[in-house]
């Protein structure tokens, strides 16, 4: 399994966002999950936290090829 250079952090956990201000700005409904760059950019929102999804996700974010 290849090892992506990401970290995970938990709204209410990790990061604090009473105001739900991260959800409405990424547009990621509850349960789903907002890929953020180092820098602030939005790479990816999606609905749930299905990890193939965002293993995917991440890899494009990267830029790693597609495979079908």
């Amino acid at each position: 399994a290849a090892k992506l250079p990401v970290r995970v952090l938990e709204v209410g956990h990790d990061v604090k966002d009473p105001d739900g201000l991260l959800a409405r700005e990424t547009g990621t409904p509850p349960g789903g999950v907002a890929l953020l760059r180092p820098d602030g950019h939005l790479s990816a929102s999606l609905p749930t936290a299905d990890i193939t999804t965002l293993l995917a996700a991440a890899k494009r974010a990267l830029g790693h090829k597609e495979t079908l």
